[in-house]
């Protein structure tokens, strides 16, 4: 992702024929996006001056397509969740069918390896979720469709593991939370002793949910 343009340095940018107001808006949430990322990874990063720079318009253009901030905000976080669920989807189909436990582990590694490219996005999407519950989130939220990725993912290998306890919402939250541990706390933990990195803790990871692999 390009970085925003250094602050002096406005944007120069050719107007929108008649009838293109739609690559405007796109255009400011994608400034919106690169500044985020090149931000903390929070709402503060941005503002509509910032915004309104990185895309080179007027300010108040930017009033005829959002209302305020926070929906620039919402709409980038919505499309941050959009990509990450159909990075999970594309990992899933990458698998072949026969192979449920396969599926759950390039998940989790499409998982991983979007946390690590998109970082402050990825602390963005659960800072702006904060204070709400799963039940409140709009009907139709890519998140929604994240979970619901892990929960199929997760039916495929317990329809193949009957005896395995757990029942498909249960191992969809196992998982979810321990990547995200894992993601979280990677900073601070000290460094494993076989001295294994992020995919190697993801592979324990799915060993300790999913059990080793057969020999």
């Amino acid at each position: 992702m390009a970085p925003p343009r250094d602050a002096t340095e406005p944007r120069t940018r050719v107007p929108n024929q008649w009838g293109q107001g739609g690559r405007l808006r796109e255009e400011i949430l994608q400034a919106a996006s690169r500044l985020i990322e090149a931000g903390a990874g929070t709402e503060d990063d941005l503002s509509l001056r910032a915004i309104a720079r990185e895309t080179g318009v007027a300010a108040p253009s930017i009033y005829r397509h959002f209302a305020d901030r926070t929906q620039i905000v919402r709409e980038v976080v919505a499309g941050a969740w959009a990509a990450l669920a159909a990075e999970l989807d594309a990992a899933g189909r990458g698998v072949p069918d026969g192979d449920s436990r396969g599926r759950l582990g390039a998940m989790a590694g499409a998982y991983g390896r979007f946390a690590a490219r998109r970082p402050r996005h990825y602390r963005l999407m659960l800072l702006f979720e904060r204070g709400r519950s799963s039940k409140e989130l709009p009907p139709g939220h890519p998140a929604r469709h994240v979970f619901d990725t892990w929960r199929d993912a997760a039916a495929r290998f317990l329809a193949d593991h009957l005896d395995r306890p757990q029942d498909p919402d249960t191992l969809a939250h196992l998982l979810w939370t321990g990547l995200h541990g894992q993601i979280g706390l990677r900073p601070v933990l000290p460094p494993p002793a076989d001295g294994g990195g992020a995919e190697d803790a993801r592979t324990a990871l799915i060993d300790a949910l999913l059990g080793p692999l057969p020999d």
